[in-house]
Formats: structure tokens, sequence, C-alpha cells
């Protein structure tokens, strides 16, 4: 339907427009809120008994194994970064960096999130210096 947004997205950018955050702290937030969107889609997709392409096989439901989930992961590994950048109006840098504070060290990127704490030095504190890496 056209004109109309993912709630998450919309709840983003309303609280976004209305609060003065940094782009890291938005970052992180997105970074929180794409997990657990994925989490909510692993969830249904493993009751629905699709497979990650999200095809049905076969007779029956279709087990979810490491080797299904494959093409799954690497789609969400490529797409995850932009939609967060995407959603905190931030650079996919700043996402990259958000991501890996949160899978690092999860507290310390909830004390980005409330500000306590700038998220590059947390990237630095959490999994070393952290090199930009161009296309990926």
């Amino acid at each position: 339907m056209p004109g109309k947004i993912p709630v998450h997205r919309y709840i983003l950018a309303v609280n976004f427009e209305r609060r003065d955050l940094t782009p890291g702290q938005r970052a992180s937030i997105s970074a929180w809120t794409r997990k657990w969107i994925i989490a909510q889609q692993n969830a249904e997709r493993k009751l629905s008994g699709k497979s990650a392409d999200g095809t049905a096989g076969g007779r029956g439901r279709k087990n979810l194994t490491a080797k299904s989930l494959e093409g799954f992961s690497e789609r969400v590994a490529r797409e995850t970064p932009s939609q967060i950048a995407a959603d905190a109006k931030a650079s996919q840098y700043k996402a990259k960096q958000a991501i890996a504070v949160q899978q690092a060290d999860p507290e310390l990127a909830k004390q980005v999130t409330t500000g306590a704490v700038p998220l590059g030095p947390s990237t630095r504190a959490a999994v070393g210096t952290f090199s930009r890496q161009r296309g990926k």
C-alpha cells in the first residue's frame, strides 16, 4: 500500500526527530531494533517451516539447519548495516560500529544507546581498533 511504512521505521523516525541524539546513539538504537526484527522474522520463519529463501520444501515441514540458513545469514550480513544506517540517518560506518559493539559487549552498547559513552571509543574498547572495511 502506498504511503505506508513499517511500524518500527515510523517509531524510530518520530523519536529521532523529537530527541537530540548523536549519530552514534541513533545507529546503536537502530542496531538493537534491527536485531529484534531479525529475531522476530527468524521465529516466524521457523514456525512456518519455510527455508531461508522463503520457499517451503517438499512434504511436510523443512527442517531449518545451519546449511539451509547459510544464504539468509549472508544476505542479512550484507543488508543490515545499510538498513541500520538508513533508519538512523547515519553512515554505514557508524552502523557497522554499532553492530560490532553490540556483538562484542552488549552492556557497553546499552551505554552508547543512553549517551553515557560515545560510539567511537566504545568500538575501540569493545573490539580493538575498528578498521574500515570498504564494500563489506
